[in-house]
């Protein structure tokens, strides 16, 4: 054999090197790490304040210490990991980034095609009836949906938005003390509000359109798995079922990550046939997404990848596969999506720890006790929301349908695992396990599905008795059956629209008078006293008239206080002000006086105590 080519010498010895050097800086690190994380804080600090040229690294207090000590030490042990099995096999990884490098140009030039693959596939599958079916099930979501976008702001997404949407964006998009911060969909929020400003439809806005988008992407995820019929009725239920309609109108993340379950489900349906690198990269982002959006996006990635997992056990995948080419994809996917959704995260976990995402209040495991008491009443909750609305029977029909879809499985898909059954063990399995205080919330990403199971499953049974009589009909009985629950269901739409307007309507609500009644009187040095539930939605309307929320301060001296009462929560003057406003001891109240009632709102008025005032605060001077 003859001698290499200089060149491809050089580059082997350039790799080489790269390749040692890198490793070795790797575990340099990891040793860092660990020397900066075994030792208690002060020696710590020591070590880190000399890192900057004052000699003193404010940001490395005792909290960051404690927040980044236990992820710091898993990372260091990863980075360990990683550089050692590299020195030690560093021939075998000098192989292969070799070849990969050699293939870069081949892989560039397949992803580039699979992306015109995939393109052309959906042009395909979207014919000029498909493009008309989902404009037509857009308009019919939109027109349930936008007659009850101006209703009065409520405490959840009044405090997202004002708390995290309203925020710098970079202070917005890592702050997490509290899970109300859905990050994607602040994002999205802060950009609508950077251009609309403080209004409830501009607030709104993320969640409205991705609300509208279920509707023709659950046809389009329908049509798919069951054909057409079943994918007009599922997307005239997605757009029509009352719990969507009120979720695409409040400010919260829930309908953006029911769409990317959906999208990433369209995605799983198609990767399974097709070993598509550009699918796979979009079916990567769009979990990650929806998991940025929310950390419960763990239920549906864990369905579809178990789903995915399956279909290779029993070899149910496209001819694409080779091998065991569907579960490397599977593994890898799965675990770039956890990646790219915990990177997302970062900011967060710089600021509030793993600990405020993973491990919080609202997500840590309950004890068995406490679990076994609220578990039921989580599963009346979870039934009251698909039978929101007046229509009667809804949620009734909708399982009757998804029981359907289970016993005539194997005639109306070429599936050959049931997608609902895992979906179902699925969920159980981790709820068992994780045992949290899954409130009815968590189950919105699971309606547009319930809603394609229930229509395949409420179509199917005629279906099987059309094919069990064959005789020759202009109209066939499913197509009828089609109709009469789509009519069924959309019908339920509009009454929910109906018994929602009256309050929905473009006008000003109680918590909006209460504001600008306030706005007329407030004064430089007074103080507004106000608690939960009523808070936020006052901040939200405090910053749509331009007030400063500085107002509701209570660590600051004040000449008037105006304090909110709820009378219908049982709040009296002392009990807000013990909860939201100054000590007690500042208020003189031999001057209460109430100014004004609004719906369920009393308004009073009273003066500061100046002499306590002024032994607290000597710098001041009243008038």
């Amino acid at each position: 054999m003859g001698k290499k080519p200089l060149k491809q010498t050089f580059s082997e010895l350039t790799i080489s090197t790269l390749m040692i050097a890198s490793l070795i800086c790797l575990l340099l690190a990891s040793a860092v790490i660990f020397t900066l994380f075994l030792f208690p804080y002060t020696q710590a600090a020591s070590w880190a304040n000399h890192l900057v040229q004052d000699g003193q690294l404010e940001s490395f207090t005792l909290l960051r210490y404690q927040q980044l000590r236990i992820p710091g030490l898993a990372g260091a042990a990863l980075l360990a990991l990683i550089s050692i099995s590299g020195l030690i096999q560093w021939r075998r990884l000098r192989a292969y980034l070799s070849n990969s490098l050699s293939n870069l140009p081949d892989i560039l030039r397949r992803f580039r095609c699979d992306w015109v693959g995939l393109l052309r596939a959906f042009r395909q599958f979207c014919d000029r009836r498909i493009i008309l079916a989902m404009l037509v099930l857009s308009a019919i979501a939109i027109a349930l949906r936008i007659f009850l976008i101006m209703r009065p702001m409520e405490h959840d997404e009044a405090y997202t938005a004002v708390i995290f949407g309203f925020e710098p964006l970079h202070n917005g998009l890592s702050d997490y003390h509290f899970p109300n911060n859905h990050v994607f969909h602040t994002l999205l929020l802060h950009i609508s509000y950077s251009f609309f400003g403080a209004n409830e439809w501009a607030v709104r806005l993320p969640a409205f359109i991705f609300g509208i988008l279920l509707a023709p992407f659950g046809f389009l995820l329908a049509k798919r798995w069951y054909g057409l019929k079943s994918a007009w009725l599922a997307g005239i239920i997605i757009a029509a079922l009352p719990a969507l309609i009120d979720y695409s109108v409040n400010a919260r993340g829930y309908t953006l990550m029911a769409f990317f379950t959906l999208l990433t489900f369209i995605l799983g349906t198609y990767v399974k046939r097709h070993n598509n690198l550009a699918a796979w990269l979009l079916l990567i982002v769009s979990g990650a997404l929806g998991f940025y959006t929310l950390p419960i996006m763990v239920y549906p990635l864990a369905i579809l990848y178990i789903w995915l997992a399956l279909a290779w056990l029993i070899r149910d995948y496209g001819s694409e596969y080779h091998g065991a080419a569907l579960i490397k994809r599977t593994l890898i996917g799965g675990t770039l999506t956890a990646i790219l959704g915990l990177a997302f995260y970062i900011p967060i976990f710089r600021n509030w720890g793993i600990r405020s995402l993973l491990a919080n209040p609202y997500v840590e495991a309950l004890s068995k006790e406490t679990y076994n008491q609220v578990i039921l009443s989580r599963f009346q909750d979870a039934w009251q929301l698909i039978n929101r609305g007046l229509w009667p029977f809804t949620g009734l029909i909708l399982i009757i349908g998804f029981g359907l879809s289970l016993i005539f499985y194997r005639r109306i898909t070429n599936e050959k695992i049931p997608l609902q059954i895992v979906s179902m063990v699925t969920i159980v399995v981790l709820v068992a396990v994780q045992r949290p205080n899954v409130l009815a919330r968590t189950w919105v990403f699971l309606l547009p599905l319930l809603g394609i199971w229930a229509a395949v499953g409420l179509v199917t049974v005629f279906e099987q008795q059309r094919n069990s009589q064959p005789h020759t009909r202009r109209v066939s009985p499913a197509f009828i059956l089609m109709l009469f629950w789509g009519a069924f269901f959309l019908i339920g739409g509009i009454l929910y629209n109906i018994e929602q307007y009256p309050v929905s309507r473009p006008h000003i609500g109680e918590m909006e008078r209460a504001t600008l009644f306030l706005q007329k009187h407030l004064q430089p040095g007074d103080v507004v006293v106000i608690t939960a539930v009523d808070d936020a939605p006052m901040w939200f309307y405090f910053a749509k008239y331009g007030l400063s929320r500085d107002i509701f301060a209570r660590n600051r001296p004040f000449k008037t206080a105006y304090v909110v009462v709820n009378a219908s929560d049982n709040q009296t003057v002392l009990s807000v002000i013990r909860a939201r406003g100054p000590d007690r001891g500042f208020f003189d109240f031999s001057t209460q006086q109430q100014l004004t009632s609004i719906g369920r709102q009393q308004i009073y008025i009273i003066s500061a105590n100046q002499e306590a005032l002024q032994k607290a605060y000597p710098d001041i001077r009243f008038p």
